[in-house]
């Protein structure tokens, strides 16, 4: 097999999980949008297939049974209120820690002009 095969192969191969990547999250997606509007025991994987635009078998590929389905939803939120909340921490440090230096920059001030 040449070098340039070997490359191609991966590309495919890459472009094959983004691809699934980009379903599943499509299925996600319609998921979460389908319990939000009834709720967990009214949503069914047809009723998500359906808005999702995949068959109710690709559901399949990706979990083997709705109780999957739904714990990959609740992880995926939960990945992003906690990257959310990090973020949210991140900018009152910083916030903080730029109020600090300023109120010290301006008792340096003074000091110094007295």
């Amino acid at each position: 097999m040449s070098l340039a095969s070997k490359r191609s192969g991966a590309s495919v191969t890459q472009e094959d999980r983004s691809r699934r990547q980009e379903r599943a999250d499509r299925i996600l997606d319609a998921a979460a949008e389908l319990i939000l509007r009834w709720g967990y025991k009214k949503t069914t994987i047809d009723d998500i297939a359906k808005q999702a635009g995949v068959a109710k078998g690709t559901i399949y590929l990706h979990w083997k049974t709705r109780e999957d389905l739904f714990l990959a939803l609740l992880t995926r939120e939960d990945l992003k209120l906690a990257e959310d909340m990090k973020q949210r921490i991140c900018s009152l440090m910083i916030q903080t820690c730029w109020e600090k230096l300023q109120a010290e920059s301006t008792v340096a001030q003074r000091i110094h002009n007295e």
